[in-house]
């Protein structure tokens, strides 16, 4: 926070009408300050940064007399380069107890010092901490700094202050205006907030740093994650938070999340899910930009107050969730990919709901690509945590882009929007010479052909790809000659790479081959801190030169140089060391280094020993998002696993609570086939395997059985227990909630048509058996033996009783289960035996034992009819279904894939993204079985050899 008020830090002068000041450096060459220091229009501006030396011409090209601030232009285009573009923001909390410090750096008259003996002087910096006390200068639109220390003896001494920036978590605040006369230690401040509701100093912004400037909750930062910084690459121009292409359609969808935002609860939680690519971020972007600049009041009206809030960050800063409740704003708090972060939104939901009385509404929107398997439980969860009613859910739809605008104005739009952003970002200063400048008229529809015709049920990605492929293909054509979309945006994304690594890397050291595997490695285990990174580049630098024994590790001034790179390259929108490339690239990218190392790289650093189990999670969970359109990479994972089950297993399994449920049961089955194939070298690795192997199998239990809870069954397995209850304990606490004994046996037949109704025929003269024969028993019965009529319901009903039991695919082995079948049989062998007193059956066969087979056969054929008719199995398959249930894990067709293109397209993309581009063989769930299996059996052989 200190460096950032240091490092933006400038002097402001204007001889001519002997003001002087400071200023604050926005981005390269743009200064913010206030107007009474730049006295514009009254002659030469000049600025000079905090190192000294010589000071540079500056221009307005933004002034507001009434709010006393303008902007300025540097002439000299270096002044500031390495200086990133601020974040700007607003304080928005109220409780004392979380205060955050602010800071301003200026150049007051009291820091003037004579320098040397030839009389000059020097004007040093001060750098101020304090807080901003809510309430003060409110009437006057003004924050109130209050400093408790290193205070001058005179007002007249803060002389020069005026015009610095005020930052709060790294984020500007506010310009340093004036000081209050007759109260010590205040510095009175001008919020930025009032210069973003100014056209003017929106457009003058984004002009000059290629991004409109948006307001972040500045104390709320260190929950939060932040929009990406500007740079010329495919993944920022894709990434829906910099919001490039505006949002089109929804706007149904738009309105009911508004309606529930402003509905009279204090506080609630609604899921929003939809495949990847249909907008759901890029919808929670509109919607914050909408609440934050509510439209004007009717008269007579009380104006809407305005909303704050943002995404909530993977890896905050700290976990202190309850300074969220003491907003003096209407907070709206967004968590993508929700349903693997679990806990996360719980220990949310229950600091927000503890903390909170009354004040203004929070509102929690959790984005997933689909509810089934989490968000039932996590609903009940978060009721018994009083976190709201917890009732609505929004799906985003694909074709709800095109409730306005057809494909073809949606590529059109996107098509003027990226050449728009791509113009900003050169005249800020990203990308060389290479790029060419160009309008969006003279940019041929070469990719576009492909979405112009396609449905409406095909994700706007695709649309967006599309049409930033045919712009990248004439803006930089020398780096991008390439036949696919996804393959130019990966090119112009190494185009990228290479700048920035040639840039920081020492001369000659610059490894295209290990750049793409560190960007992979990058994408798949994440870093929290510097000591995460410089793991991820060990193992990733290992499992780039598998094969060619033992490397010699890399030079420690190479690897810092490497973790530099990836760090600049894509820096971190939370409070982790790095962002990463962006999906879908990041699934192109992935499949192409797994492919080119002999699908060896994801299982060597899978087990690479440096990382850690946070960072084993981050990335099965990204390999389980591209699993259907990755069949090699998904093996080399399942093969990683079964390496190394005592540290893989837990987050393999915690993966699969992303997936759809027919996907997790396969990605469950081939992890315990993965590690059925492996050969245990000890005796402990034995043990280790068995206790891996007993755990999958409990785990494709509950996915069979619970797939709406799978998420929470997987937590109470890992965590020890057996099995959740049935739904008797839905809602209770983890702590509550019943086990199903081990001796749990699954029973899942399948039968065709024609066995159905012979078994079902067959059980049919059973119960009439059954029933004819203990009448007729009864009937035939003497005086004394007239307890033979209980027999006649009793009997029957056993049998059906026995039935019903085995209808479920899971039962539990115990007295009654084990009982009730030798009841059954029984009670008819004595209702038969009887019968054969007066009617003896035929041959020298005895009677008990005649009447004990066909009883035994019989209810056989009871339970198997019951099993297949009203259990599990009870849809019977159709002709033609076999194959069908084959290709559960091909995603829709993208206009991309080879046969639209006649091109190979890789056959990448990211998991039900829409970007899909597969190859032949992967376009079932037959052929994906297959690839894994022949991959197994190959890494088995080569154990064995």
């Amino acid at each position: 926070m200190t460096w950032a008020a240091r490092s933006r830090a400038v002097e402001v002068v204007n001889r001519t009408a002997q003001s002087y000041g400071s200023g604050c450096l926005i981005a390269p060459g743009l200064v913010l300050t206030a107007r009474h220091v730049a006295q514009p229009g009254t002659g030469r501006i000049q600025v000079r940064d905090l190192e000294g030396g010589d000071f540079a011409e500056a221009l307005t090209i933004w002034d507001q007399p009434s709010g006393d601030i303008t902007l300025l232009r540097i002439e000299h285009r270096t002044f500031g380069e390495a200086v990133p573009v601020v974040r700007f923001g607003e304080l928005v909390g109220t409780d004392p107890a979380h205060r955050p410090r602010c800071t301003t750096t200026g150049f007051p008259r009291s820091m003037r010092r004579r320098a040397g003996t030839a009389g000059a002087y020097i004007d040093d910096a001060k750098t101020v901490d304090g807080y901003v006390t809510p309430g003060t200068g409110a009437r006057s639109q003004r924050y109130a700094l209050e400093i408790g220390r290193a205070l001058p003896a005179d007002v007249a001494d803060w002389q020069g202050m005026s015009g610095a920036g005020l930052f709060c978590e790294g984020v500007l605040v506010g310009v340093i205006a004036s000081v209050p006369t007759r109260l010590q230690g205040l510095l009175l401040a001008i919020p930025v907030v009032n210069l973003l509701s100014d056209d003017g100093f929106v457009r003058a912004v984004a002009e000059h740093t290629g991004m409109r400037p948006q307001l972040l909750p500045a104390d709320l930062q260190p929950l939060l994650a932040g929009a990406p910084e500007p740079r010329l690459s495919s993944t920022y121009l894709l990434d829906p938070r910099a919001q490039v292409v505006s949002l089109t359609g929804m706007t149904h969808l738009i309105s009911r999340i508004e309606r529930w935002c402003h509905s009279r609860d204090g506080l609630d939680v609604a899921a929003v899910t939809g495949l990847g690519g249909t907008g759901k971020s890029r919808l929670v972007t509109e919607i914050l930009k909408r609440l934050a600049h509510p439209p004007q009041a009717q008269p007579k009206t009380p104006p809407a107050q305005p909303w704050a809030g943002g995404f909530l960050a993977e890896h905050p800063r700290h976990t202190d969730y309850r300074m969220l409740a003491s907003a003096h704003r209407p907070l709206l708090i967004a968590v993508d990919f929700a349903e693997t972060r679990r806990s996360q939104i719980l220990d949310l939901a229950r600091a927000v709901a503890e903390s909170r009385e009354g004040g203004p509404a929070i509102r929690i929107l959790l984005l997933a690509r689909r509810h089934a398997s989490w968000w039932p439980q996590l609903r009940r969860e978060l009721r018994i945590l009083h976190a709201g009613f917890v009732e609505q859910s929004f799906s985003v739809r694909p074709h709800d882009v095109w409730d306005v605008e057809n494909p073809t104005d949606v590529y059109e739009t996107a098509k003027s929007s990226f050449v728009e952003r791509i113009r900003q970002l050169q005249q800020a200063g990203h990308g060389d010479s290479t790029w060419k400048q160009i309008g969006a008229a003279d940019i041929p529809c070469v990719f576009g052909d492909d979405t112009s015709s396609s449905s409406h049920t095909t994700p706007v990605i695709y649309r967006h790809i599309s049409a930033l492929a045919d712009v990248l293909t004439c803006v930089n054509p020398e780096a991008v000659r390439r036949d696919h979309p996804l393959q130019v945006l990966l090119a112009t994304e190494e185009d990228y790479l290479r700048r920035v690594a040639e840039a920081l890397l020492p001369p000659q050291t610059f490894d295209a081959p290990l750049i793409r595997s560190l960007v992979t490695a990058q994408y798949l285990a994440g870093a929290g801190d510097i000591a995460q990174a410089r793991a991820v580049v060990t193992a990733a630098f290992d499992a780039h030169h598998h094969g060619f024994g033992a490397a010699a590790p890399p030079d420690k001034r190479l690897l810092a140089s490497w973790v530099n790179v990836l760090a600049t390259a894509y820096p971190a929108t939370d409070h982790s060391h790095w962002g990463a490339i962006g999906e879908p690239l990041a699934a192109v990218l992935l499949g192409e280094v797994e492919s080119d190392s002999g699908h060896t790289f994801v299982e060597d650093f899978l087990t690479h020993e440096a990382l850690i189990a946070e960072q084993h999670h981050h990335a099965l969970q990204a390999i389980a998002r591209t699993a259907t359109e990755q069949p090699h990479t998904t093996a080399s994972a399942h093969r990683a696993v079964a390496a190394a089950p005592e540290r893989l297993l837990d987050p393999a399994l915690k993966a699969v609570t992303a997936l759809k449920p027919d996907h997790a049961r396969l990605w469950l089955r081939l992890l315990h086939e993965a590690l059925l194939q492996t050969v245990a070298p000890s005796r402990s690795d034995q043990e280790t395997r068995t206790w891996g192997l007993d755990i999958l199998a409990r785990a494709r239990r509950f996915a069979v059985e619970a797939e709406d809870e799978l998420a929470v069954q997987i937590d109470v397995l890992l965590a020890g227990g057996d099995a959740l209850s049935d739904s008797n304990s839905q809602g209770a606490p983890h702590d509550q909630l019943l086990e199903v004994p081990r001796a749990a046996v699954e029973i899942n037949l399948k039968a065709g048509p024609a066995r159905r109704a012979v078994v079902a025929v067959t059980a049919t003269l059973h119960l009439a058996i059954t029933v004819i024969v203990t009448l007729v028993a009864a009937l035939e019965a003497a005086p004394a033996e007239q307890w033979i009529w209980l027999l006649v319901p009793a009997t029957p009903g056993t049998h059906l009783t026995v039935a019903a039991l085995y209808t479920r695919s899971r039962f539990s082995v115990n007295p009654l289960t084990v009982s009730a079948p030798l009841l059954a049989v029984l009670l008819l062998v004595v209702s038969g035996t009887h019968v054969s007193h007066s009617h003896p059956p035929p041959g020298f066969l005895p009677a008990w034992l005649m009447w004990s087979v066909l009883t035994s056969v019989g209810l056989y054929n009871l339970t198997l009819a019951a099993h297949l008719w009203f259990g599990p199995s009870k849809q019977p398959p159709r002709a033609g279904v076999a194959a069908s249930r084959t290709r559960k894990w091909h995603t829709a067709r993208s206009p991309f894939t080879p046969s639209n293109r006649g091109k190979d397209a890789h056959g990448l993309s990211s998991f039900d993204s829409g970007v899909t581009a597969t190859r032949p063989e992967t376009r079932n769930r037959k052929a994906l079985h297959t690839v894994l299996t022949r991959s197994l059996r190959k890494s088995r052989s080569q154990r064995l050899r």
